[in-house]
């Protein structure tokens, strides 16, 4: 369990927000995410460099093989070296990458092969990034206030949400997408800025006599597979990140070249997922205490599912199709809540020096599906078109949603209850 620090006040009733650390760390969380949603390498590929549908699914594959390639390494370090340090090299790393985009405008041409090369680096940033921030956070925030301050987290992610990507949209729908990239870079900037400002302590690294790198990584799979809850959790977002790779890699291709969405117009729509996330943030600690954090999480995978559907069967009138665009984006409330749980139930019911591992374990099974499922969507829109691989996509996460509800995991009330 987390040791109380001279520097934060264990009180059930003192806000967060008077915490001046948890304050950098949310900005930090805010800034990174900016920069993630607005989607600049995304326009500069499609506006820009003119991408195709299996370009775009090449793209998104590259992104996520560095995950793949080092993610179980990565949870490994981040149990033997301050995290703090990791989201550095995340933040900053991603700041030079993505500024060697508008620099290649500037000299000569952007080419989807430079943005390959791009989105590679991204990938190993963002690596870092997804296993050392959820390892993190519970050196800045007390063991019994984790959810509350990852609901609190979430709910700024979602106002993000709903400003990142319309801001995207309109800066390349108004300018270029280059000036795009350019904010993006900054929003990485300024998220690297607010976690080197923050002072409290990290705890020093757990020592163990293991000193061999594949024996941490091994134990790391060992204890996922041997604890019922985890391997239930490893699954079902397995199936999730195949449908992420699927409808990832086509939705913006699909939105603009198909169905004939501005950028600007499209940032809007995908700004009322922002909003609905924001709800769900909102509602989500209310719901997991009224019908119990099992059930919570099954269900908001099946509803966000279920209204994915609505992707494929997009009319061309564009005023229809916004509709069938916005209902999908209501889903993201229920994609929140799930989220708020699991990630508190991850960090509950795993021992400190673990955590790092198991975060990895989880993050890369669930990019190799990513990247699997990449593939086959970029496969299936080239021959039978982006509809049917939205679709498949949709499908595959009411599966998800439903191989929680079937397990042992539903049953589960409250973190608490599961032993570590």
């Amino acid at each position: 369990m987390t040791e109380p620090s001279p520097g934060i006040r264990l009180d059930s009733d003192r806000s967060l927000w008077r915490e001046t650390d948890f304050q950098k760390l949310f900005t930090a969380r805010l800034s990174s995410t900016f920069g993630a949603l607005i989607g600049g390498l995304a326009l500069v590929a499609i506006l820009v460099a003119e991408a195709r549908p299996g370009e775009m699914a090449a793209l998104t594959a590259i992104s996520v093989t560095p995950g793949v390639m080092f993610g179980l390494s990565a949870g490994a370090w981040a149990d033997r070296v301050r995290r703090r340090t990791l989201k550095l090299i995340a933040n900053f790393g991603r700041v030079i990458a993505i500024g060697t985009i508008p620099l290649a405008y500037l000299v000569a041409s952007v080419h989807i092969e430079h943005l390959y090369v791009v989105a590679f680096a991204l990938g190993v940033f963002r690596t870092l990034q997804e296993v050392a921030s959820p390892a993190f956070l519970p050196s800045v925030v007390p063991e019994k206030r984790l959810l509350e301050a990852n609901s609190k987290i979430t709910a700024g992610l979602s106002v993000v949400e709903t400003t990142a990507f319309a801001v995207g949209g309109w800066i390349a729908q108004l300018t270029s997408a280059i000036a795009t990239v350019t904010v993006q870079s900054a929003a990485y900037l300024l998220s690297g800025l607010a976690i080197l400002s923050i002072r409290k302590p990290e705890p020093a690294p757990e020592r163990s006599d293991n000193t061999n790198h594949f024996a941490d990584i091994r134990s790391g799979f060992r204890f996922v597979l041997r604890h019922p809850v985890l391997l239930t959790v490893v699954v079902s977002n397995v199936i999730f990140g195949l449908a992420i790779g699927m409808i990832g890699g086509q939705i913006t291709l699909f939105a603009i070249t198909e169905v004939g969405f501005q950028p600007g117009v499209l940032g809007l729509l995908f700004a009322i997922g922002g909003v609905a996330s924001l709800v769900g943030s909102i509602a989500s600690t209310r719901l997991a205490r009224r019908f119990g954090l099992g059930n919570v999480m099954a269900v908001g995978w099946v509803v966000t599912g279920a209204v994915t559907f609505m992707y494929p069967f997009t009319p061309e009138p564009i005023v229809v199709a916004s509709i069938f665009f916005a209902i999908p984006q209501l889903g993201d409330a229920f994609w929140t809540i799930h989220n708020i749980t699991e990630v508190s139930l991850r960090q509950t019911i795993t021992p400190a020096g673990m955590l790092g591992r198991v975060i990895s374990v989880i993050g890369t099974s669930s990019l190799v599906a990513e990247l699997i499922g990449a593939v086959l969507g970029g496969v299936i829109a080239e021959t039978a078109g982006l509809r049917p691989a939205l679709g498949v996509g949709a499908g595959l996460i009411v599966i998800a949603g439903l191989a929680i509800y079937l397990s042992p995991v539903r049953k589960i009330r409250d973190a608490s209850e599961v032993a570590r």
